[in-house]
């Protein structure tokens, strides 16, 4: 086998290769970990406390191209250190830079925001080209930043934990919703497996819509065509 080319009985066929991307992730920490609390706070807790787990399942899926792998090559989380110092630790672990962005005014608004925003440009016009850009975040805030990102020619993933996933279809290559995240970052268990299988079993065929479940960030992204 040479150059991932099979030859047998004189016949050469190309073994497929998995596509490997290199990606550049920013997370902005506590809108994230907020949004997820008022949905369900036992998922909050754990895309807190076990980033390293939700990032492994990022790190493979398939799309229309076949199956693709991710490497991280920037992880980046945006932090409100007075409020949120008991889960730095937990990034810094798993090999997240973590930027800390304290509160600038009296109702807590911090810098996170803006900080990601600069730091994502930058890489955008790094010497390392990116094929991806992952942002995880609450807010609609970032559509501009997709645009941006999209007019470089670069393939777009937002993970949402609020209904702000609804103005990134129209942008984002793909989107994986709250519900989505939740499934991401809650370990599972047979427990939580016999619900899935029940729900499967007894939920009754949906009509056609026009998103389709894809696997390409993770279980219950969906994509949308740019």
């Amino acid at each position: 086998m040479i150059g991932g080319c099979t030859t047998m009985g004189g016949v050469t066929t190309t073994d497929a290769v998995p596509r490997r991307l290199r990606c550049a992730l920013f997370v902005d920490f506590d809108n994230v970990y907020i949004g997820l609390r008022r949905l369900d706070p036992v998922a909050a807790e754990a895309f807190a406390t076990h980033p390293g787990h939700w990032l492994s399942g990022l790190e493979s899926g398939t799309d229309d191209d076949g199956e693709f792998s991710r490497r991280f090559l920037v992880r980046a989380c945006y932090l409100n250190p007075s409020v949120f110092s008991q889960f730095r630790p937990n990034f810094t672990r798993a090999g997240f830079s973590v930027v800390d962005c304290p509160s600038l005014t009296q109702q807590g608004k911090s810098s996170a925001d803006i900080n990601l925003v600069l730091d994502a440009v930058d890489a955008l016009a790094a010497d390392t080209y990116y094929d991806e850009f992952v942002i995880v975040s609450a807010d609609a805030d970032f559509t501009p930043l997709v645009h941006r990102f999209r007019a470089a020619d670069r393939r777009v993933t937002i993970i949402t934990a609020s209904p702000a996933a609804s103005a990134y279809r129209a942008v984002a290559d793909t989107v994986i919703t709250a519900d989505a995240l939740t499934e991401l970052v809650l370990p599972p268990t047979p427990e939580r497996l016999a619900e899935t299988a029940a729900t499967i079993v007894s939920a009754p065929v949906p009509p056609a819509a026009p998103e389709v479940p894809a696997a390409a960030g993770a279980g219950g992204a969906t994509t949308t065509a740019p």
